[in-house]
């Protein structure tokens, strides 16, 4: 439910000139499928600060 949050939250930003960050990383796997859907960084007990591809 999340992850289709997040595609379409995305592909509605397709060509505008827009990074999308995420808040609140808790763990490696959370932070891997972020990526794969195209978040471009992101913030949380995980990555500490702040982590970009």
């Amino acid at each position: 439910e999340n992850q289709l949050f997040i595609r379409s939250l995305i592909g509605g930003l397709y060509r505008a000139e827009v990074k999308v960050i995420a808040e609140g990383v808790e763990c490696l796997e959370e932070w891997q499928t972020l990526k794969i859907l195209g978040v471009s960084a992101a913030q949380g007990d995980f990555l500490g600060q702040r982590s970009e591809v």
